[in-house]
């Protein structure tokens, strides 16, 4: 008897501690699909989208502010809970940027919510994604007791409302970067237009907002580069680089990458012996980035015109045909007063 009432105290201890710590600690899990990877702590991604014909690099920073929190012990509230805290990252569009996520201790299993979004940028070509995300982090207790997390997930919709499927579970932001190319071609035109005549053209590139891209383009066989740092800011608060290319009648000089936006002009800044030169309308303009990469977005031609000049003067190879004229004449005078000398007699 005594071994059967031992052993229905110790079953009934063991109830009653199975139900303490249930009740203490709620059995906390979230779907493990599409949560934030943990790879030596948890991020998100940052990513770009949209019709670009190469690269453009940029810092980005977040913003996270506390939510809600539900399943927690009594004391835990929006107002008092950790916060999480989320590293600026240095971005460049075609690659999956890590954005690491800095997890507090908590005291408490439960789930907690947090606000996130992206501070806005201002690179050139850049469209910021302006919507409000949230973290969920999912915290439960060990086997000791401590709690611990056990997942991160970001969501496009508010978790904390019913209607919110999990297919609205993402893995990070997402900008759209723009970009496009200037197409510069050199046209001679007139018959003492040589070809291997040179000329020089500068092209100048104005943008209203910092520039994150490299633009690249080719004279020849030769690939030359814009950097990012290559544009100057000035007074009036735009940012400017230029090119000097030195081009032959027949040539095609393109400029890739360049921010939509972004503002260009073509000026010869040497026009060879004689020659004049002319643009098209389209000398200055903006380049609008359309959705085909590779294609030319802009296009400008500038032509050099060299002709022969008539001289109005009197030409040496045109002696011999006054020689005749004259020497016509002559006969002709000699006739006519030969007949009159004839008609007298």
């Amino acid at each position: 008897h005594m071994n059967a009432k031992l052993t229905r105290g110790l079953a009934a201890a063991a109830i009653s501690a199975a139900m303490m710590l249930g009740a203490a600690a709620p059995a906390l899990a979230e779907d493990a699909k599409n949560t934030l990877p943990n790879d030596g702590g948890y991020y998100l991604t940052k990513t770009y989208d949209g019709a670009s014909d190469g690269t453009v690099s940029e810092t980005l920073g977040f913003n996270v502010e506390k939510y809600k929190v539900t399943d927690a012990k009594t004391g835990v509230t929006a107002e008092n809970m950790p916060i999480v805290s989320i590293e600026d990252v240095t971005a460049t569009s075609g690659d999956a940027n890590k954005v690491k996520l800095t997890l507090p201790t908590y005291s408490s299993a439960g789930y907690y919510y947090y606000k996130v979004t992206e501070k806005s940028g201002n690179t050139a070509g850049v469209t910021y994604n302006n919507g409000t995300y949230y973290l969920k982090v999912t915290v439960s207790y060990d086997r000791d007791g401590v709690a611990k997390v056990d997942s991160v997930s970001l969501w496009d919709a508010d978790p904390t409302d019913a209607a919110t499927k999990e297919d609205h579970k993402v893995t990070g932001f997402k900008n759209t970067y723009k970009s496009g190319t200037l197409e510069v071609k050199k046209v001679i035109a007139g018959n003492l237009a040589q070809d291997d005549e040179t000329f020089t053209i500068k092209v100048t590139f104005t943008s209203t907002k910092p520039v994150g891209s490299v633009v690249s383009y080719k004279i020849g066989t030769e690939t030359k580069t814009i950097a990012a740092d290559a544009w100057t800011k000035s007074e009036d608060g735009t940012y400017t680089a230029n090119a000097s290319i030195t081009v032959k009648g027949g040539s095609t000089v393109d400029f890739s990458n360049l921010p939509d936006g972004v503002t260009y002009s073509v000026d010869e800044t040497d026009s060879g012996d004689g020659y004049t030169a002319s643009y098209d309308n389209n000398k200055a303009g903006t380049l609008k980035a359309n959705e085909t990469k590779g294609d030319a977005d802009a296009t400008t031609t500038v032509t050099n015109t060299k002709e022969s000049k008539v001289d109005t003067g009197i030409l040496l190879n045109n002696a011999p045909y006054i020689a005749i004229i004259g020497g016509a004449a002559v006969v002709a005078i000699y006739v006519v007063n030969k007949r009159r000398h004839s008609d007298m007699d």
